[in-house]
C-alpha cells in the first residue's frame, strides 16, 4: 500500500522541511509579528526595540517602513509625573528600561536607517551617552560600551571615504539644506 521512499526522496524532504523550518516560516512570522505590532505603542517589549538591540536589519526596516518607532527616552533629571511615579515604584526597573532604550537607539542598523545624517547622529548619541555615563555612575560600563558602539560606527562611515575630498564632502553635506560647495563651512 506504501511506496518505500529512497535516500534521496527522504533527503530532499528532510532538506525542504529544514529549509521550510529555518528560513520560510521565520520569515513569514516575522511579517505578520511586523503587521501586528507596528500599530501599537513604543515600549521595550513590542519588536523595535529588541530587534534594534540585536541589530537586526531585516525586521527593523520591516517594522520602521510600517510606522514603528522608538521614542527617545527622558532625561534622567526628568521630573514629569510619569518619571516621578516610575522612579519611586522601582528605580532599578526604570534605569534599566532607560539603557535598553539607549541600547536599540545605538544600534547601527536603526541609526542608518532612520537618519537623515547618521555621522551626526552617532556623534550626538556618543555625547549624550558620556553625559549618561557621568550621571549613573552605576551603569558607567554599560553606556561607556554604547558609546564605543556609536563611535565604531562613525568611524567605520568615516574610513569609507578615500580621498580628502570625499570625507570634506561627506561631513559637510547637509540633508536638508542647499548643496555644499568646495571651500564652505558646514552651518548647524
Amino acid at each position: 500500500m506504501f511506496k518505500e521512499k529512497s535516500p534521496e526522496q527522504v533527503g530532499k524532504w528532510k532538506l525542504y522541511r529544514v529549509t521550510w523550518n529555518a528560513i520560510i516560516m521565520p520569515k513569514m512570522c516575522v511579517c505578520i509579528l511586523a503587521l501586528e505590532y507596528a500599530k501599537y505603542p513604543t515600549d521595550n517589549t513590542s519588536p523595535p526595540p529588541p530587534s534594534a538591540q540585536r541589530n537586526n536589519y531585516e525586521i527593523l526596516k520591516m517594522l520602521l517602513d510600517r510606522g514603528a518607532s522608538i521614542p527617545q527616552p527622558h532625561d534622567v533629571k526628568c521630573s514629569c509625573d510619569k518619571c516621578i511615579r516610575e522612579s519611586a515604584e522601582d528605580s532599578l526597573s526604570f534605569s534599566l528600561a532607560r539603557i535598553n532604550a539607549y541600547r536599540a537607539l545605538a544600534s547601527p542598523s536603526l541609526i542608518a536607517l532612520s537618519s537623515k545624517d547618521p555621522i551626526l547622529t552617532a556623534f550626538e548619541l556618543s555625547n549624550e551617552l558620556k553625559r549618561l555615563s557621568r550621571m549613573e555612575a552605576q551603569f558607567r560600563e554599560v553606556y561607556t560600551a554604547l558609546r564605543k558602539q556609536v563611535q565604531e560606527l562613525a568611524t567605520g562611515l568615516v574610513d569609507h571615504a578615500r580621498t580628502s575630498y570625499e570625507l570634506e564632502v561627506l561631513l559637510n553635506h547637509n540633508p536638508d539644506g542647499k548643496p555644499w560647495k568646495p571651500g564652505e563651512k558646514k552651518k548647524r
